[in-house]
């Protein structure tokens, strides 16, 4: 556990945030590549990358504060609520980052009459290769994300005072860098070699794989969170997903029918 990489004076280097900014650059740099290959309107992109990054971190933020509101609002008052903004005590949720550029991107190419699903397609790989780095530096951070206690021998002794093991646990922040990795590689490879057949089947098709490993990955965690129906709030969050992306992949290749409205009777004014 390093949470700390540099320290210079008053100057000090966090792990976790340099391994968030490293995700970010290795991300951005990725979707810019994989747009010029499908030749996609690059500057689109960067028109709106501010608003992009910016909502990124206020869902990431938001739905953070919203999952521990005892923590920051055990009573009300303006400090409180300025606490809310310090995203520098490294509360973000991941499930919030994903639904607040996504939802940022979806828009403005809905808006600009982009399209859509490709650009969703290389932002899912993008995302990946983001996410890689940042649970690298959860690992390094050490308090954020860890896992249960296990006799495996890959068990890891993590020490902090959030920590509430003294044995070793399961390295769920290297299991999580660990699928990241296979994702962005196996949809990288889907993406070059064309081997799905339409736009958008790499978002859905891998958004599945995420939300249902993402699943099973917190049966393994050992961090304190808030429970939802029995099960963990990121299990819930995940849930929702894997259905979502599911029903999706159904209905795109008629697996499943939607129920039709029925028409409303027409009303002849005399």
């Amino acid at each position: 556990m390093h949470p700390i990489l540099l320290e210079i004076g008053s100057f000090t280097l966090y792990s976790m945030w340099f391994m968030v900014a490293l995700g970010i650059i290795t991300g951005g740099v990725t979707f810019i590549k994989l747009a010029k290959q499908y030749s996609l309107k690059l500057n689109f992109i960067l028109d709106h990358s501010g608003t992009i990054l910016l909502m990124g971190i206020v869902c990431a933020r938001a739905l953070f504060v919203l999952k521990n509101l005892g923590y920051y609002f055990y009573q009300f008052g303006v400090e409180n609520f300025l606490s809310t903004l310090f995203i520098w005590d490294k509360g973000l949720s991941a499930w919030g980052a994903i639904l607040g550029v996504t939802l940022t991107i979806v828009y403005y190419a809905r808006k600009e009459e982009q399209a859509v699903l490709r650009w969703m397609d290389i932002l899912f790989i993008s995302l990946m290769a983001a996410m890689v780095l940042s649970n690298i530096g959860a690992f390094m951070e050490g308090a954020i994300n860890y896992g249960k206690e296990t006799a495996l021998p890959w068990g890891v002794k993590l020490e902090g005072p959030t920590i509430k093991y003294s044995i070793p646990i399961h390295p769920t922040q290297l299991y999580a860098a660990l699928y990241t990795l296979i994702l962005f590689l196996v949809s990288l490879y889907v993406f070059i070699k064309k081997t799905l057949p339409k736009d958008g089947d790499i978002f859905l098709f891998g958004g599945l794989a995420f939300a249902v490993i993402k699943f099973f990955e917190e049966f393994l965690r050992g961090d304190d969170v808030i429970t939802l129906l029995w099960l963990r709030e990121g299990q819930t969050f995940s849930l929702v997903a894997a259905i979502t992306f599911g029903l999706s992949l159904l209905v795109r290749y008629n697996k499943l029918k939607l129920p039709k409205l029925p028409k409303l009777p027409k009303i002849k004014l005399k």
